[in-house]
């Protein structure tokens, strides 16, 4: 067995182990990701961590016909369109981890992109940066302490 041979061995077995902590890392990340989307929006903050504009007349009162609430613009009738948020790894090799959220349905997908125009909430906020950077931290100490064993 040469030298040379042996190094990429070990480095691939490096390169795989990071992708693996990549991927878990990136999967809290996305998995939190979703949770702030869906506490700021229910507070009827949007992307840029300032209140979302009120609803229409018209579906303000089409909204509160059927007994919901409209005192805050939180993007929620049935829950549905929330709901089908989820994240994937979209990409993961040693030098990085991209994770995606998308809308499982295509009805939910296009009212996303409706509200979106309307008012920004999708994506990542000043706030929700600052706690994903601190979930990322947590999460990649936790996989290097375990790849440790």
């Amino acid at each position: 067995m040469s030298t040379g041979y042996l190094s990429t061995q070990l480095k691939g077995i490096v390169d795989r182990r990071l992708a693996s902590i990549g991927e878990t890392v990136g999967r809290q990340v996305g998995a939190a990701q979703i949770v702030n989307i869906r506490q700021r929006v229910a507070k009827g903050v949007g992307m840029h961590d300032q209140k979302m504009p009120v609803y229409s007349d018209a579906y303000k009162r089409s909204k509160q016909a059927s007994g919901r609430n409209v005192d805050v613009r939180d993007l929620t009738y049935t829950g549905r369109m929330l709901g089908a948020m989820v994240s994937e790894i979209a990409e993961s090799n040693p030098k990085q981890t991209r994770v995606v959220i998308k809308f499982t349905d295509k009805p939910s997908q296009s009212k996303a992109r409706y509200n979106q125009r309307r008012s920004a909430w999708f994506g990542i906020s000043p706030r929700d940066r600052i706690a994903l950077r601190a979930i990322q931290r947590r999460a990649l100490k936790t996989a290097l302490s375990r790849s440790k064993r």
